[in-house]
């Protein structure tokens, strides 16, 4: 049974990441994976309220600090939230570079 739309929506609302453990494939090694924390997480929700957009502070045990940029969705069904399965993960050189770019490109991203 579908749940209804405003709950779907409080509940994205209400969403965290902080304190999820992270697990991820290694590609340079087979078989291998990599496990975290998230330690913080800054998150905003779209105009329509059906994507909660997140770039999480990530604590490996054997590489440190990472950043991901991800989100939760309300699911096409109406049964739940669900986890983005697609999400980018970079270091903070990386993201700052990206996040840079992105300003110095699109006059409409501005830091205040």
């Amino acid at each position: 049974m579908s749940k209804k739309i405003e709950d779907l929506i409080k509940e994205l609302q209400e969403k965290t990441t902080i304190g999820k453990e992270v697990k991820c494939k290694v590609k340079e090694r087979e078989g291998a994976f990599r496990n975290g924390l998230v330690i913080d997480e800054v998150a905003v929700m779209d105009e329509d309220e059906k994507y909660k957009r997140f770039i999480q502070k990530i604590e490996y045990t054997d590489i440190g600090t990472q950043y991901r940029i991800c989100y939760y969705t309300i699911r096409t069904d109406g049964k739940g939230i669900a986890w983005g399965q697609f999400a980018s993960e970079m270091g903070a050189k990386e993201l700052s570079v990206l996040i840079n770019e992105a300003i110095k490109k699109w006059q409409e991203i501005q830091i205040n």
